[in-house]
């Protein structure tokens, strides 16, 4: 996206991955968060963002745990887990999340 802020480099790198890798499942996490009233369509699908990003985190056999602070959950001393940590801590997921209802077209200040 042209002109907006992602804040970091690996928040920029998530929002280009979802949208390349996961472009059908992503429109449906959009469409259902764009609907959320409770908490709002941006902490909606930020909070599914981050989720997906656990699960898929577990799934590599990387740590095996519930979502939270996602930087935390990687447990080792190793350097890929120490950068992993790194990487993850950097990733502002409502600002990804904002990037998507806008391109989504789904964005308002109300959001």
């Amino acid at each position: 996206m042209e002109f907006f802020n992602f804040g970091s480099d690996e928040s920029y790198e998530l929002f280009l991955w979802l949208t390349q890798h996961r472009a059908s499942s992503l429109k449906e996490q959009i469409d259902l968060a764009a609907d959320d009233i409770e908490v709002g369509p941006k902490q909606a699908l930020a909070l599914a963002i981050e989720e997906f990003v656990c699960e898929n985190i577990a799934a590599a056999g990387h740590a095996d745990f519930g979502c939270g602070v996602v930087a935390d959950l990687v447990p080792g001393d190793t350097l890929a887990a120490s950068l992993l940590r790194c990487a993850l801590s950097r990733i502002d997921f409502d600002r990804v999340a904002e990037a998507l209802l806008r391109k989504a077209g789904k964005w308002s200040d109300e959001s």
